[in-house]
């Protein structure tokens, strides 16, 4: 599943930053924070990738340093994303999981 999942953030990604690049009049003006995000995010998950192949490949002198550079870019992701405009992914989950489902 984490696989998968992976696999589909990379593809998404590929899509968002392909409209960025080619449509710009679409997708609207990109600022540095965007870029920002959606790189960090697609190193991220290319990094944990590399670390899993390292790991099944038992390369362990080039694995440890793979993951450490992996928690790096998640740690990056846990304090940035409060402070930039994806930060309604994290809010909103966080609402609904407070009200529980309850009617308005």
């Amino acid at each position: 599943l984490g696989n998968v999942s992976g696999i589909v953030v990379i593809a998404a990604l590929t899509v968002f930053l392909w409209r960025r690049i080619v449509d710009q009049a679409k997708a609207g003006k990109s600022t540095y924070s965007d870029w920002l995000f959606l790189a960090i995010l697609l190193l991220t998950t290319l990094t944990g990738f590399l670390c899993q192949w390292l790991r099944l490949a038992d390369l362990r002198a080039l694995a440890y340093p793979a993951y450490f550079v992996h928690l790096i870019f998640i740690f990056f992701l846990l304090v940035y994303i409060p402070y930039s405009k994806f930060a309604h992914l994290v809010y909103r989950t966080v609402a609904m999981l407070h009200s529980g489902g309850r009617a308005r």
